[in-house]
């Protein structure tokens, strides 16, 4: 438990280099044999991937205490094998790695790995079906309401690429997980509402990338057909993929921004040329009354005590 927090604490300090040196450290004697700590240090590359992807490298620590790993002892082998790769590049490695020496990645293993492969320079809807792809059928992953959630966030503002992928091949599979047998029928709804909540919030994410809440609108109309109640999750979902996509663009200077995309992020505002930035806006209010209407629902039936003062 130790050892987990330090390498937690290593992706709150952006230090990817000293996480590895302690996987190394304190896995020695059993390599390769602990998924949890290898979860734990795919969740601190994703913290570092999140904060400018750096590469991971020596940052100059405090050596004098011999407990710790130093500095100057010669890369063992996680870390020789991650040293100079970026935290996205280290992510990929290490799934390879799980691959040939295991233990087998689990689906919170894959979860963490597309949490972290969104900051990716190469992020798409390419690395997305790749990543599924290894994991359903090498792994036997199943579609699980989280991994899909993050999977999603992969595809980056290619709202088509993702909407195409969840109803030739997602939906189906998400589906088909959730026929699984469970012990009772309230069980199974409650997982059922669980896990397809989940990848229809991943889904908002990408409108929000996308900065499409007409195309939100749709898929929570959709969820509300399937008998899923959208919440504040889901319209926070949304609010997080657009504020992402605002700072990438701030981030960006227009003659750097590549023009495919800047075609996208405006293509809505191109169908409704006169009234773009008012119809986006209503949109959004559709939005936040769908996501919030089921809750006032819920609220009206609690009980209410009246306080005297």
């Amino acid at each position: 438990a130790i050892v987990r927090s330090a390498i937690t604490a290593c992706g709150t300090f952006q230090d990817p280099y000293f996480a590895c040196k302690l996987m190394d450290h304190y896995d020695s004697h059993i390599p390769f044999q602990s998924l949890r700590l290898w979860n734990v240090l795919l969740g601190c590359l994703e913290k570092c991937a999140a904060d400018g992807n750096p590469v991971i490298q020596p940052r100059g620590h405090d050596d004098t205490d011999s407990s710790l790993p130093n500095e100057t002892e010669p890369s063992t082998e996680i870390t020789s094998k991650l040293m100079g790769k970026t935290c996205t590049e280290a992510v990929k490695t290490i799934l390879g790695i799980l691959t040939e020496h295991g233990p087998s990645p689990t689906a919170q293993t894959y979860c963490v790995a597309a949490a972290a492969l969104q900051y990716a320079p190469d992020a798409g809807p390419a690395l997305a079906m790749e990543l599924y792809q290894n994991a359903t059928s090498m792994h036997r992953i199943p579609a699980d309401g989280r991994f899909v959630n993050a999977l999603f966030r992969c595809f980056g503002d290619d709202l088509n690429a993702a909407l195409e992928f969840w109803k030739s091949t997602l939906r189906k599979d998400c589906l088909e997980y959730e026929k699984r047998p469970r012990q009772s029928n309230s069980q199974h709804r409650r997982k059922y509402n669980k896990n397809l909540i989940a990848a229809y919030n991943g889904l908002l994410h990408i409108c929000g990338r996308a900065q499409r809440p007409d195309l939100g609108v749709r898929i929570v109309y959709a969820m509300n057909r399937e008998g899923i109640e959208p919440n504040e999750v889901t319209l926070n979902n949304y609010r997080a993929g657009k504020r992402m996509s605002q700072q990438q663009q701030s981030s960006k200077s227009n003659e750097l921004e590549d023009e495919s995309s800047k075609s996208r992020r405006r293509r809505f505002l191109a169908l409704f040329p006169q009234r773009g930035r008012m119809l986006q806006q209503e949109y959004e209010s559709i939005l936040y009354v769908e996501c919030t209407k089921y809750n006032v629902q819920r609220m009206s039936k609690d009980p209410r005590v009246r306080i005297i003062v």
